[in-house]
């Protein structure tokens, strides 16, 4: 049996908080597992379980849950992935729930984008919002708390409340998409990690790897 050809993620893909989506070609067939819970659009991508089994459904997307090993075979076709945040997955859980798994990709972005937490409520926005700079190595919610002069178990509740995710989880978003972003503008890996706050472009390549099954050095630039 001939391994399947392996294609590049020339895709886009795009990271929010909590969420994340590729729209492309699917390059990586490896055997894996991560963090981020799965949603794969297509019924021509073959998904093959942890003991090799075909995974097969007549809905129009199949889940893979956080942690349970897996392969997608590589795929030149254009395919939707949606990756979740397990805390975040409850409200789309609902929507497959009720269309019986009939729904499109756009359709879970929009209400993702839509979902409460999707932006940074007014009382965070001036110690947390940066669009041109990381959060510090090593920001944590003491270090939020004491910027708005609050306990750190009062401000963890509200974080959570009101973003939908730990914040612990939000800052590892938050740096993905930052990091993304520069790697896929043609920034150099090892600049793009630490302006993004991460250690160094293994600690990045790690996380992507952790998070979503994706290596970093298959992304390319968008020309």
């Amino acid at each position: 049996m001939h391994a399947p050809k392996q294609h590049n993620w020339t895709g886009h893909l795009r990271i929010e908080l909590g969420w994340a989506h590729y729209r492309g070609p699917i390059g990586d067939s490896r055997r894996h597992a991560h963090y981020a819970t799965q949603l794969v659009f297509s019924q021509r991508v073959a998904i093959l379980g942890p003991d090799g089994e075909r995974l097969s459904s007549a809905a129009s997307v199949r889940a893979i849950p956080s942690g349970v090993p897996h392969q997608i075979q590589s795929a030149s076709a254009i395919n939707d992935l949606i990756f979740l945040e397990p805390s975040v997955l409850a409200g789309v859980w609902t929507q497959l729930e009720e269309t019986h798994g009939h729904i499109t990709a756009e359709s879970v972005v929009g209400q993702l984008e839509r979902r409460p937490g999707a932006r940074l409520p007014a009382r965070f926005r001036s110690i947390l919002e940066c669009p041109d700079a990381a959060l510090p190595p090593g920001f944590s919610a003491r270090d939020a708390s004491e910027r708005l002069g609050i306990s750190r178990a009062h401000f963890s509740h509200l974080f959570r409340r009101d973003m939908g995710l730990p914040f612990r989880q939000w800052v590892l978003w938050t740096r993905l998409n930052q990091s993304v972003r520069r790697v896929l503008s043609g920034e150099d890996h090892t600049q793009a990690a630490l302006s993004a706050g991460f250690s160094d472009s293994a600690h990045l390549a790690r996380t992507m790897r952790r998070m979503f099954g994706i290596s970093l050095s298959a992304l390319r630039p968008t020309r």
